[in-house]
């Protein structure tokens, strides 16, 4: 018959969540029950289906877990460091670094666009200027 099937929503609880400040969406819940803490210890521990984990570190949600448990983010981030190592994680990386660059990226392509939007309403006034004074 044509009926479907209910799915069960997804819950994030404190604990899934890091208040990045993005939002989990019916179309993400899936990634959300793929990146569980129970999922990412068993990739962890399961050497064979894993080569190589790594592990990276927003700065909001190092912000967050900090704040939570009442550490200086550099603290939080040598402990978990040495959580995530201690457990057989072979990278961790502080995404402040790469977040700064992108927020440069954005910011200098906001402003090469801005320069040609301006250059380009600049061009269109002249020519204006220019037929109006030749007719």
């Amino acid at each position: 018959s044509g009926k479907e099937e209910k799915k069960d929503a997804a819950q994030v609880s404190l604990f899934d969540c890091l208040a990045c400040s993005g939002c989990v969406t019916s179309a993400e819940t899936i990634l959300v029950q793929q990146q569980s803490a129970e999922e990412m210890m068993e990739r962890i521990r399961d050497t064979k289906r894993t080569k190589l984990v790594v592990v990276s570190i927003s700065p909001q949600s190092r912000a967050a877990l900090a704040h939570y448990f009442g550490l200086s983010p550099v603290e939080l981030l040598g402990k978990l460091t040495t959580f995530f190592r201690r457990m057989g994680v072979a990278y961790v990386f502080n995404m402040s670094l790469a977040e700064s660059m992108a927020l440069i990226e954005a910011e200098e392509d906001f402003i090469r666009r801005y320069h040609l939007a301006h250059q380009s309403k600049l061009t269109r006034a002249n020519n204006k200027k220019t037929n109006t004074h030749t007719h």
